[in-house]
């Protein structure tokens, strides 16, 4: 009984009597039972009179029944036997975590029992490093960072990346922890260490980089125009060797800078090099390069830097098909979207129907009750995400909305609702609906959306939820209620500095309430003069946002730059003839419509849609609107000239973009007193869209109409 006690009490508070058995087996101790857990229970039963230990409620564990127990037992022993017996207990679990699928639990194990015995100095590096790269693996940040931390406490540190994977698979955790505590400059640096081993550093030159994309592109383009899978592999396998040549050379030091004593103790087994008779790369290798790049993603602003990291991610998916079906059809995905961007329509096409192929093959491989892994998950999500923005930007707002929100549905279902992925993706898809349209919609999922914002530790993000609320009470015109989010979220908000596009979206939201809520103050001085500033602030925001955002980004933002244009007509016309009011604002809105006109005009390195002219336009026309004497012709021409250049061929003008220009076109006509308001066709034609406003949810935008109408026709009700 005392020496099952003593090996017990190495334990903890509590045991397995199985595990026990086979630590004690290990031992070179006499044993005084058969060899077996049974052995030891009996003992227990038999021989435990005062009561030491207790079972439990789980199979085969016990415990012991006070603190103090286990204390006492373990003061009995001199420090060489506990070291001893601790030892033992380290070599059991080491062994165990090795032959296990989830190694986290032994792990632990190993580590606390392992850093109570004296020496053994590699030991415990490699077994803190093997921690480390596990706990990372498992998204256990903290955890890692502390495993991490600790290795840098020994005198004598080992090399214990053994080979180029092992050293870029470092390097890409370290980036991953890094990220996961917002350290982004040690982030990068660590990726771009991990490519750099690879072959590939980071370069500032442009010559270099441009030459670089023009490689990435050939091989991309080689590999969407050929259908033979053995040309596609060639291809790949061709620019990996070129491109990563460092990763596959038997030759590199890194590679064999294999630490003796650490290749004789570690478990992990060794990678294995290119067949050199054949393009058969190692997977893994390219897999942990893959991985580096798409975690350099999330750090890269959109650019054609960005899309030669998706383009050579999927040169290297190539060699990746077996084992990453679903991901490598993700990199299909988003290269499909960029080139779109880029005005690559029959690649970009050729890359959506690949991707689409990939998932129906992964589909009829596992059949219809197949429960995707988390990593396939991630991989569709990705996937919707990527179709979405392509989507987003040819105009289909609805569309692009539903196919965000299922992704972030999807993350959420995998207990990631609150990560800013899925909170950008809930963003974007509210949005979104609003634009296209689909106020009831927006509506919906912003209500369904109200749990992620129920405490104060997302300050930043509960700020944008509340303009957006906000904006969508103002619509409704309870104005109330409106004023209430919309001063909440004034409390709350910081400007983003790291995505023009998402501010410029928050801010469409922010001044969308507060031009709203200035037209139901009734003329109050003090809230007026209130809210102007307000307004002013914002406007400030959206000018500094429009000079910052990326050149590929503009595509995305017309959309979101047209609300905010159609916001500033509103304003003008709910003035009315208070020059005063105008002259106060006149400068900060003329200087971000001459902004949003520079920023919309075409260049080599930013390519635009038809929607972009329009939004160049209508910026073109609100100047004239805020001259010192509005110049209402020079503004209605703008207008028309940009609805007739999106018509002309173009899917992007759907019916809710015409009727919200043309009903802010009428309002400023109706207002000044246009002679072709007064017209039975002019008035029917209101009547028509004032009706659609309330029927699809946007009350505000309907009392505006009828407003006009009125002024026009005042026996109009």
């Amino acid at each position: 009984m005392k020496l099952i006690l003593k090996y017990a009490s190495i334990s903890g508070m509590s045991f397995n009597v199985q595990e026990l058995n086979e630590i004690i087996l290990k031992s070179n101790e006499t044993l005084p039972y058969d060899k077996t857990h049974l052995g030891i229970i009996q003992i227990i039963e038999t021989s435990d009179v005062y009561q030491f230990v207790k079972k439990t409620d789980m199979k085969d564990v016990y415990c012991f029944s006070h603190f103090l127990i286990q204390q006492g037992i373990l003061s009995t022993m001199v420090p060489s036997k506990r070291e001893e017996i601790h030892s033992v207990y380290a070599d059991y679990f080491l062994k165990k975590m090795n032959k296990s699928a989830n190694k986290w639990e032994n792990i632990q194990a190993v580590v606390y029992h392992l850093f109570q015995v004296t020496g053994q100095e590699e030991r415990k590096q490699i077994t803190l490093y093997t921690a480390f790269l596990e706990s990372a693996e498992m998204g256990m940040i903290s955890e890692a960072f502390e495993f991490y931390e600790a290795l840098q406490d020994f005198e004598n540190k080992l090399e214990l990346a053994r080979n180029v994977y092992e050293a870029i698979r470092e390097h890409r955790l370290l980036a991953y922890i890094h990220l996961g505590k917002g350290h982004m400059v040690e982030s990068m640096e660590h990726c771009r260490a991990g490519l750099a081993l690879a072959g590939q550093p980071i370069t500032s030159n442009n010559i270099i980089a441009a030459t670089r994309f023009a490689k990435m592109f050939r091989a991309a383009s080689q590999i969407l125009a050929s259908k033979d899978e053995a040309k596609q592999i060639s291809v790949s396998a061709s620019f990996v060797k070129s491109t990563f040549s460092k990763a596959f050379q038997p030759n590199n030091p890194t590679t064999n800078a294999i630490r003796a004593s650490i290749a004789s103790r570690r478990g992990s087994r060794r990678t294995s090099r290119i067949n050199s008779n054949s393009h058969d790369l190692n997977w893994k290798v390219i897999d942990e390069i893959v991985q580096t790049l798409r975690l350099r993603q999330k750090m890269t602003p959109p650019s054609f830097e960005l899309i030669e990291m998706q383009g050579v991610c999927l040169i290297l998916g190539v060699k990746l098909m077996k084992e990453r079906e679903l991901a490598v059809a993700s990199y299909f995905a988003e290269f499909s979207t960029s080139l779109n961007l880029l005005g690559f329509d029959k690649l970009s096409q050729i890359a959506s129907a690949r991707c689409q192929q990939l998932v129906d093959d992964f589909k009829e491989t596992n059949g219809p009750d197949y429960v995707p892994t988390d990593e396939e998950d991630k991989s569709i999500a990705a996937i919707f995400k990527s179709q979405g923005q392509h989507h987003w930007k040819n105009g289909k707002w609805n569309e692009a909305a539903a196919l965000i929100k299922s992704a972030e549905e999807l993350l959420s279902n995998r207990g990631r609702g609150f990560s800013d992925d899925c909170y950008l993706a809930r963003n974007d898809a509210a949005n979104l609906y609003l634009i296209g349209g689909n106020f009831f919609r927006c509506k919906a999922l912003v209500e369904d959306d109200m749990k992620f914002h129920l405490t104060d530790e997302y300050e930043e993000l509960n700020a944008e939820f509340y303009f957006r609320q906000a904006a969508l009470a103002a619509e409704e015109g309870v104005f109330e209620s409106a004023e209430r989010w919309y001063n909440q979220a004034l409390e709350l908000y910081s400007v983003s500095q790291d995505d023009s596009l998402r501010t410029l979206a928050c801010m469409s939201n922010a001044l969308r309430a507060a031009i709203m809520i200035l037209h139901g103050v009734d003329g109050d001085e003090g809230s007026t003069k209130y809210l102007l500033g307000r307004i002013s602030m914002h406007l400030e925001t959206c000018l500094e946002k429009t000079e910052e955002i990326e050149p590929l980004q503009v595509p995305l933002a017309a959309r979101i730059w047209i609300t905010i244009l159609l916001l500033l007509i509103e304003l003008h016309t709910n003035l009315g003839q208070n020059t005063v009011l105008k002259s106060n604002l006149a400068t900060s809105i003329r200087a971000i419509t001459v902004q949003i006109q520079k920023t919309n005009k075409p260049n080599l390195l930013k390519p635009l849609t038809p929607l972009n002219a329009l939004c160049r336009c209508i910026a073109h026309g609100i100047g004239f609107l805020w001259l010192e004497k509005s110049n209402i012709v020079g503004f209605e021409s703008s207008i028309r000239k940009g609805i007739s250049q999106v018509e002309g061929g173009s899917s992007l003008m759907d019916k809710q973009l015409k009727r919200a220009i043309l009903v802010r076109l009428w309002r400023v006509q109706a207002v000044s007193g246009n002679a072709n308001c007064k017209t039975e066709s002019w008035i029917a034609e209101g009547k028509g869209h004032m009706k659609s406003f309330e029927t699809d949810g946007f009350i505000y935008e309907g009392e505006l109409l009828r407003a006009a109408l009125n002024h026009v026709n005042p026996n109009f009700i």
